[in-house]
C-alpha cells in the first residue's frame, strides 16, 4: 500500500480557490509559472498540477487585497496602530507578518516606506502575490482562511497609504493637490482649510478600528499625519484632537462614516432598564430602524416570522411593547383598525394618563 504524503500547499489552494482567492506556485519567493498574473489554472485540476511538486511554496495573489509586509515584530506591532487591526494575520520564517485588508484602491509600495524608515512593503491589486502560510517555516497567528472573507479596508492614514506614486508627496490637508497643477510643478495648493476636520477623523478612525490603542500611540500617530499636511497645525490644535478623541473613546462613543449602526447605552438607562432586558433590546432595535422621527408600526407576528430579534416569538414582542409604552419610552400615536396597524413614536418619560388617552 502506497502512503501518499500530505501536500499543505495544494490543500491550502484548494481552500482558497472555494473563498474565490487565487494563488500561484513559487519557489525562493519566484513564480514558477511564466505569466502567472494573466493567466492561471484554478481548476482543481490545474491547482493539483501547480502544486504536484514538493519543494514548491505557495503565494496568494492580492487582486483583491492589501498586504502590509513588516520585516519583524516591533514593525508588525506598529503597523497594526497605523493601518488598523486585521482578522488575518501570518508569520514569517524570520519574525515579520503580514496584515491582511480589503483592497481600497491601494497599490504596491516596496520603497516610499522604507525611504520613511518604516521596514514595510505595501503589496496590493492585480500583479502583487505574498506567500502564504502554507508555506516552508510561515504560520497563522490570528484568524483563518474564512477570515479573509470579512476583512475590513486599512486605516485610511494618509502618509502611509499612498494611491499616487507620482503625487504622495503633495498631500495637503488629508487631501492630495489637484493633479493637473501638480503634474505642472506648480506649489500653489488647491485648499488649505478643513485640516482640523481631517486630522480628527483620521484619530476616529484610528481609534475605532484599534480598541486597545495606548494614548501614545494615538498621539504618535496624529503628530505624524499633521506633519503632512501644508501647511501643519500648531501642536496645542493637534493635541485637542487627540485629546477630544481619547475621550470619546473612554466614553465608548467612537462613531466613524460608514460604520456600523450605534446606540448610546447610558447608565440612566442602564438603571431604567434594569428589570426588563427584553424592553431594552426592543427599545434598542427600535431607535436604530426609525431614528428619522417618522412613526412606525410594531408588527410581532412578522417581525418574529423574518426573525428581527433572534428568537423572539409574537408574544415576546407584544410584551415588550407593552413594557415600553407603560415606560413612556414609545408611544402610541392612532389607534389600529382591522388591517391597519398601532402605529408609534419613540418618546421620553411622561404622563400615563395622555398615553392611556392616545
Amino acid at each position: 500500500m502506497t502512503i501518499i504524503p500530505p501536500n499543505p500547499c495544494l490543500e491550502a489552494s484548494l481552500e482558497l480557490n472555494k473563498l474565490g482567492i487565487k494563488t500561484i506556485p513559487i519557489r525562493n519567493k519566484i513564480p514558477t509559472i511564466k505569466g502567472w498574473n494573466q493567466y492561471s489554472d484554478q481548476s482543481k485540476r490545474g491547482l493539483k498540477k501547480m502544486f504536484e511538486k514538493p519543494d514548491v511554496d505557495m503565494a496568494i495573489r492580492t487582486d483583491n487585497l492589501t498586504v502590509v509586509d513588516c520585516d519583524d515584530e516591533n514593525t508588525l506591532a506598529d503597523a497594526e496602530t497605523l493601518y488598523g487591526k486585521s482578522p488575518f494575520i501570518t508569520r514569517t520564517p524570520r519574525g515579520g507578518g503580514h496584515l491582511y485588508f480589503k483592497n481600497d484602491g491601494e497599490t504596491s509600495d516596496t520603497q516610499y516606506l522604507r525611504k520613511k524608515n518604516l521596514n514595510i512593503d505595501i503589496k496590493a491589486g492585480q500583479g502583487a502575490y505574498c506567500v502564504e502560510p502554507a508555506s516552508k517555516g510561515y504560520s497563522i497567528e490570528r484568524g483563518s482562511y474564512l477570515s479573509l472573507l470579512e476583512l475590513p479596508t486599512m486605516v485610511p492614514y494618509a502618509p502611509l497609504k499612498p494611491r499616487d506614486r507620482n503625487l504622495k508627496d503633495q498631500r495637503i490637508s488629508g487631501r492630495i493637490r489637484d493633479p493637473q497643477k501638480a503634474k505642472k510643478g506648480s506649489d500653489s495648493p488647491v485648499a488649505k482649510d478643513g485640516r482640523n476636520t481631517e486630522l480628527f477623523r483620521h484619530a476616529r478612525e484610528l481609534a475605532h478600528r484599534n480598541p486597545h490603542i495606548k494614548y501614545k500611540s494615538l498621539s504618535g500617530a496624529c503628530y505624524e499625519l499633521n506633519r503632512a499636511f501644508d501647511p501643519p497645525m500648531d501642536d496645542w490644535e493637534v493635541e485637542n484632537v487627540v485629546n477630544s478623541t481619547w475621550k470619546y473613546k473612554q466614553d465608548g462613543k467612537i462613531l466613524v462614516a460608514g460604520g456600523e449602526a450605534t446606540s448610546l447605552v447610558t447608565k440612566t438607562l442602564l438603571k431604567e432598564f434594569s428589570g426588563n432586558p427584553d424592553a431594552l433590546v426592543l427599545y434598542l432595535f427600535l431607535q436604530q430602524s426609525h431614528s428619522n422621527g417618522r412613526q412606525f408600526a410594531i408588527a410581532g407576528e412578522a417581525m418574529a416570522e423574518h426573525n428581527c430579534l433572534h428568537g423572539w416569538t409574537r408574544k415576546r414582542y407584544t410584551k415588550a411593547t407593552k413594557d415600553l409604552i407603560t415606560m413612556g419610552r414609545l408611544i402610541r400615536t392612532s389607534q389600529g383598525k382591522v388591517f391597519k396597524p398601532h402605529m408609534y413614536l419613540l418618546g421620553t418619560q411622561c404622563n400615563k394618563t395622555v398615553l392611556s388617552g392616545l
